[in-house]
């Protein structure tokens, strides 16, 4: 009698464990549903964005809003509070931050796209024994008035307050810092996706590498139909003498190799974790709470701000903050399964 009394106790804790579970369930979907509702709202409102460049104080403001904003900032309190392991890098927050500033002041979905770097990437290394840093990042790009487009990264910037960087002299600073170290020519690939793209899929990671998937090192883009054309780097403003090659995505191709903001549940980016190989990876809370910030960019803040001024202060923390992390990027080798090969 008393067996029978225990196991009953038992199944019924089991019970009790089974349905707080669920309930906990059901109310971090509705969550990750009001977030992506947020999202939209912002990115497709329901009236049109028809803007089709951004000025130079306009950058300028895109720009600052992504550097202060108090969840995408390189704050190391903030950074530890959403990545305190250091191995997720949030560069696809960051530029999260600047596609939705970008859309808030107006600016057409074909003048907005993000610039993908994938590979085996470090800004610490010496050597080509050494291990990668990153496997990716990215940077949101907008369309300037000048024909050029421009990268509004807050880890690199030009010379001077609040002047984000050419796409072609962006390029330049991420083959440099991040893709020299082996020793040879450049062996990471650029991707040029529509701005929904979030980052690459990763919720698979086979070992060992199939060459199927866009992150994997062995991934020959050419062998999936994919092209570099010279019109996508003459569009992005480059100058006729580089030959970086740029792989331009369509919506379709973006869908299939990345996590995007579409409306197909099935196979959208999430706000509150990424599941990788089944085992899911928190984001703290990090787009739950971006979402909740400010993301409209103040051009009326009266000019270009100065040396000295508020512009040059922020930019010394900001310079500070990214020597002092290195150079943050999309997800650690060693979150993806360093262990397996990577």
């Amino acid at each position: 009698m008393k067996q029978r009394y225990r196991l009953s106790g038992l199944l019924g804790t089991a019970l009790a464990l089974s349905a707080s579970t669920v309930h906990l369930r059901a109310e971090a979907e509705d969550l990750e549903r009001d977030t992506f509702q947020a999202y939209q709202e912002i990115f497709r409102p329901e009236e049109g964005h028809a803007r089709r460049v951004l000025a130079g104080l306009e950058r300028a403001a895109l720009y600052q809003m992504a550097v202060e904003n108090p969840v995408a900032t390189l704050d190391d309190a903030v950074i530890g509070k959403y990545d305190p392991t250091g191995a997720i890098g949030f560069c696809f927050g960051r530029a999260m931050t600047a596609q939705l500033g970008a859309r808030e002041l107006g600016l057409s979905l074909s003048s907005l796209k993000k610039l993908f770097i994938v590979g085996a990437l470090c800004s610490g290394c010496t050597g080509a024994t050494d291990a990668p840093e990153w496997r990716f990042h990215v940077t949101t790009v907008v369309k300037g008035e000048d024909r050029k487009w421009y990268a509004i990264d807050p880890i690199m910037h030009e010379s001077g307050p609040y002047r984000p960087l050419t796409v072609e002299r962006w390029i330049e600073r991420v083959r440099e810092g991040w893709d020299r170290y082996h020793g040879g020519e450049p062996r990471a690939k650029l991707y040029l996706t529509p701005p929904d793209a979030i980052l690459p899929d990763i919720t698979t990671l086979p070992s060992p590498e199939t060459g199927e998937r866009l992150i994997e090192l062995n991934f020959v883009p050419e062998s999936h139909g994919l092209r570099a054309l010279r019109s996508t780097n003459r569009a992005l403003g480059l100058s006729s003498r580089n030959r970086e090659k740029i792989y331009a995505l369509t919506a379709g191709q973006a869908a299939e190799y990345f996590l995007t903001t579409s409306e197909r549940e099935a196979d959208r980016f999430r706000f509150l974790d990424i599941r990788i190989d089944g085992d899911a990876i928190p984001y703290n809370g990090y787009f739950v709470d971006l979402l909740k910030t400010d993301l409209e960019p103040d051009v009326g803040l009266g000019g270009e701000p100065g040396p000295g001024g508020r512009g040059g202060s922020v930019i010394g923390r900001t310079e500070s903050a990214r020597e002092g992390a290195r150079m943050r990027g999309g997800f650690s080798p060693a979150l993806l399964g360093a262990g397996r090969g990577r």
